[in-house]
């Protein structure tokens, strides 16, 4: 019966955190870079911006070669999407080796170019994108309810 049904996806929530890892988590990731983080990132150096206009690439600072925001896609080359339901967990991101400076910020190497010939390092300000905002909780909360509720 019903709550038989209720105690099962109780129980097995994998679903359901898959749904909100694909659904929720992975798209807000993704605004968060389309939007420069609501506009909150601190801008690109005039150095920065003449060079990837000079190889035409975008000015967003965490577009690129597009390896970042494909990794956010499910699915997608490096992609991060794992469900421990034992723990009632799921893990979402991305397995980039840059994504932690980009999030984080840091020091950089980087190679000699037309830009700067002698190369050296580079001081990445933070600019993350990997944010849970209030929209989020309450769209996952959402989910949970659809979920829970579905059919019964």
């Amino acid at each position: 019966g019903m709550l038989n049904e209720l105690e099962r996806r109780l129980t097995h929530p994998g679903e359901v955190l898959e749904q909100i890892g694909k659904d929720v988590l992975l798209p807000s990731f993704r605004e968060e870079i389309y939007s420069e983080g609501h506009g909150d990132w601190q801008p690109l150096s005039p150095k920065t911006i003449a060079e990837k206009t000079y190889y035409g690439f975008p000015l967003n600072p965490e577009i690129r070669t597009y390896t970042l925001i494909e990794s956010l896609f499910p699915g997608g080359p490096m992609n991060v999407l794992e469900v421990d339901e034992a723990k009632g967990t799921v893990t979402a991101g991305t397995a980039v080796p840059y994504a932690e400076v980009q999030q984080e910020g840091g020091t950089v190497y980087f190679k000699p170019s037309t830009f700067d010939p002698r190369g050296g390092m580079a001081k990445i300000p933070p600019r993350p994108f990997v944010v849970i905002r209030d929209e989020d909780c309450a769209a996952i909360g959402d989910t949970l309810a659809r979920w829970l509720t579905e059919g019964l």
